[in-house]
């Protein structure tokens, strides 16, 4: 979490060496993983008490001894130191700086149907500029694990007795779809956080894990009362160029804290209202994409209707040019025939004015032979009939070839469409619960985009030699000092039961030893007074 600056540089991929063989025999010696996983075949129903080789008063660990200490965890490259921070401020081992096991706390993120829900989705952020982050010399980053808490009777409980405490407390952690599983917090800002110029102090630290965690997965943490500082890592970044700048070296502190979150446990009331406040969020969502795609579907429509509109209207225009076309081409037609007719009536009237002057000297001889006349039929007229007819059913082609198609009205309906979304039912517990509301991005490239896991100290502690990222091995190492601390508050329980019993049998033993040193010296003072009363007797 966090930005501002270089990040923890990628481990390099070193060749282990072959596994050694014996110089007696042939036989191949097993590797350290094999030999773990017989051991865990062979001891899986058998119950064996192993005290450490470690003692738990080494406070500062550096490189070799966490090497020795936990040989399936993968060691950051630019580890320099770990410090633990659970004894105490003052290393006292003091009941007022354990962490508690048992409070009342619940964790609600959603199953797998909410998750999805309860994801705050927000724009892609800006990248922090890392200017600031390398002119510093040192870096400080907080660190926040939550941890659900067991009931008060759980060494009572039957559960107990079924399932190992270890498997019983789970912590609540964010899975980055880039970076993996990870504790929530961020980089120490003197602007937004307080604390000195140059070193921040507790409560500038705690300030600002309130505020990454708000950011991560929207819980305040404002309201904690107790914040207990679990350990420190140190870091030591060398000289480089990453990403095209130039980084001097740079020391870099993250200290993890485990904060008592039962303080803000929400009553029925305020659980109820941030449950129904996102409902309410999931359905105005809901609603509002509903909406957007009928008016996508609305759109559309009324576009169509638009084009249609617009067919309709192109085609009228047509209709009304073909209709003057019509009306222009029977037009030429008439003054084509009426120039047709006006010619053939003035080659009629030349023809008559040239009969009628070679009539009259033809006409003696004409009376001579003088026949009947038959006038042949005169196909003008029926000519004349036949256009007329035609220029009668023309212009009602034309004018039924001009009528412009008819659009069907059709009435307005509302576009078809996804039924109306109803509301939303999320399967949330009915006890109150802490909500978390992880940070999701849009776009980017997946490291803010988070989603929450609850994991069992058991699960974390199932780490190997894979996990080579650097927010991974933090979270593997808190869990190694978790067990620690766990162990170290058994065996401080058994070591006082024990003392307890001894301090009772030391008292049972001198209280016998008094009576019976009593007994002894009345029984010797009876017995000398009898001896000189019988001494007395015989003088007599």
């Amino acid at each position: 979490g966090g930005g501002g600056g270089r990040v923890g540089r990628e481990p390099e991929v070193v060749g282990r060496a072959p596994a050694p063989r014996s110089a007696d025999s042939r036989e191949v010696v097993a590797s350290p993983r094999v030999e773990r996983e017989r051991g865990k075949s062979e001891d899986k129903h058998k119950y064996n008490v192993r005290v450490t080789p470690f003692p738990y008063s080494t406070i500062v660990r550096d490189y070799q001894e966490l090497r020795l200490r936990y040989p399936r965890l993968h060691v950051a490259p630019d580890f320099k130191k770990c410090v633990c921070r659970w004894p105490g401020p003052n290393r006292e081992w003091s009941d007022a700086d354990e962490v508690p096991l048992a409070h009342k706390t619940t964790f609600y993120f959603g199953n797998k149907k909410d998750s999805q829900v309860l994801r705050r989705l927000v724009p892609e952020q800006p990248k922090p500029t890392v200017a600031a982050a390398a002119a510093a010399k040192r870096k400080f980053n907080s660190k926040v694990l939550l941890m659900q808490g067991l009931p008060a009777d759980w060494y009572k409980s039957s559960a107990t007795q079924s399932a190992h405490v270890s498997k019983q407390l789970k912590f609540l952690l964010v899975k980055s779809t880039k970076l993996g599983l990870m504790a929530m917090g961020g980089v120490w800002s003197p602007d937004k956080d307080g604390g000195g110029p140059d070193e921040p102090d507790e409560a500038a630290l705690i300030r600002t894990a309130i505020r990454c965690v708000k950011d991560s997965v929207d819980v305040d943490l404002s309201r904690v009362t107790k914040w207990h500082t679990f350990m420190e890592i140190h870091y030591h970044r060398p000289a480089e160029i990453y990403k095209g700048k130039w980084f001097p070296d740079q020391e870099e502190q993250t200290v993890f804290f485990v904060p008592e979150v039962d303080t803000i446990m929400p009553t029925q009331e305020e659980y109820l209202a941030i449950i129904n406040q996102v409902k309410e969020e999931v359905d105005s969502a809901a609603l509002a994409a509903w909406q957007a795609a009928m008016d996508e579907r609305r759109r559309v429509a009324e576009e169509a209707a638009r084009k249609r509109a617009a067919a309709a209207k192109a085609a009228e225009e047509a209709a009304k040019l073909a209709a003057a076309a019509a009306a222009a081409a029977e037009a030429a037609k008439a003054a084509m025939a009426e120039a047709d007719e006006a010619e053939s009536s003035i080659k009629e009237s030349e023809k008559k004015e040239h009969e009628k002057k070679s009539g009259s000297s033809s006409s003696s001889s004409a009376k001579k032979a003088e026949t009947p006349k038959i006038e042949p039929p005169q196909p003008a007229a029926k000519e004349e009939e036949k256009k007329e007819e035609e220029s009668k059913e023309k212009p009602e082609a034309a004018a039924a070839a001009a009528e412009p198609p008819k659009v069907k009205e059709e009435a307005k309906e509302e576009p078809k469409g996804p039924p109306k979304p109803e509301p939303y039912k999320m399967d949330n517990p009915s006890e109150p619960a802490i909500v978390f509301r992880p940070r999701w991005e849009q776009a980017g490239d997946g490291k803010n985009q988070l989603k929450c896991v609850l994991i069992s100290l058991d699960g974390l502690l199932d780490y190997n030699l894979e996990d080579v990222m650097e927010k991974n091995f933090e979270v593997s190492l808190f869990a190694e000092l978790f067990h620690e601390m766990l162990q170290h508050r058994a065996a401080v329980t058994i070591l006082h039961s024990l003392q307890k019993i001894k301090n009772k049998v030391d008292a049972d033993d001198k209280e016998a030893a008094l009576s019976a040193a009593s007994g002894a010296g009345g029984a010797g003072g009876a017995g000398g007074a009898g001896g000189a009363g019988a001494g007395g007797a015989g003088g007599a």
